[in-house]
């Protein structure tokens, strides 16, 4: 009796040991896989983003009968300097901490139609 229950413990721990050994195997395969397959990531230039960003607003404006927003240069890179201060120094708000863009700046531009 003891030597059935022997061969079908035997028989299991076997059926384990070989269900495990298949799992370590595709789980290796599976692990390089995402190294062989990764594609390389668009780059996005962020002046394309922002009159991307622009348009699809003005498009919004408009299905919504509102005048489109002219594009200003001035604004630009007023912003795009803002977003890589808060990028810099790790905050997000409208107002700098150290005000490095003063409202006199913002106000010299002339186009905000």
């Amino acid at each position: 009796m003891n030597s059935v229950i022997h061969s079908a413990a035997r028989g299991r721990t076997l059926r384990v040991v070989v269900i495990l050994a298949a799992i370590l195997a595709l789980s290796a395969t599976y692990a390089d896989a995402p190294a062989r397959q990764q594609k390389p990531k668009p780059t996005v230039e962020a002046a394309d983003l922002a009159k991307r960003l622009h348009a699809q607003i003005n498009k919004e404006r408009k299905r919504h009968g509102l005048a489109t927003l002219v594009w200003s240069h001035a604004l630009s890179r007023i912003a795009a300097k803002h977003s890589r201060d808060m990028a810099n120094r790790n905050y997000l708000s409208h107002d700098s901490p150290r005000e490095m863009i003063s409202p006199p700046a913002i106000s010299k531009v002339d186009t905000f139609v």
